[in-house]
């Protein structure tokens, strides 16, 4: 078995995914100023944050582990609809615009300040998660194209979520909705990252039964 078919890629994806979900509630035990429900992963990069570099080197770990991920994608899938190029490239994306280009850019308490480096951070961030919705879209469509129709509709249904979900997650940083429902950015962003996720880890966690 070759390096792309290895349990060892499919248990570092899968360990990748499950600790970007739980490591901020850790670190909401270390800084206490941080509030996982109420605040999103970007502000534990500010300079004020105790473990700004753990969390700039952990984004960078975890772009590098969707980078291989998308290539090992790219060798698992099997797709005459050119899905597998597709998801390859969009994992790719993620780690690189999602995962690593923010974490350099992390300098300062971006989310709230106006600044070129706050923006461009902004954009790749959101480039990143868009590529991340993709890849969850794609696992439907190979679903779908392998015959497996109730799996694929699931699939589809969660990537629907999470457009919901990444809409509100960005509304929720507004002066208007700080003290609402909409205001818990770390519930938002949780939620969306584990229902994108899902696919990705599913689809591994079949290659890993074969």
């Amino acid at each position: 078995m070759d390096f792309w078919h290895s349990l060892f890629l499919y248990l570092l994806l899968l360990c990748g995914m499950a600790g970007n979900l739980i490591l901020p509630y850790c670190w909401g035990k270390v800084w206490r100023d941080y509030d996982p429900l109420r605040k999103d992963t970007i502000l534990l990069s500010d300079p004020d944050s105790p473990v700004r570099w753990f969390q700039r080197l952990w984004r960078v770990v975890l772009g590098t582990i969707f980078i291989l991920g998308g290539i090992m994608m790219g060798h698992n899938l099997q797709s005459t609809l050119f899905i597998d190029i597709i998801t390859q490239y969009a994992m790719i994306g993620y780690g690189v615009f999602g995962c690593i280009l923010p974490a350099f850019l992390s300098l300062t308490d971006i989310k709230y300040v106006d600044s070129k480096t706050a923006r461009v951070h902004n954009l790749f961030y959101l480039f990143g998660h868009i590529c991340l919705q993709i890849t969850s879209l794609c696992m439907a469509a190979t679903a779908f194209e392998l015959g497996h129709d109730m799996r694929g509709a699931i699939f589809s249904i969660l990537c629907l979520i999470t457009i919901f979900l990444f809409a509100i997650y960005n509304m929720s940083d507004r002066l208007e909705c700080r003290d609402t429902i909409i205001g818990y950015e770390g519930i938002w962003e949780f939620l969306f990252h584990l229902l994108a996720y899902f696919p990705i880890g599913y689809t591994t966690i079949l290659f890993l039964l074969s």
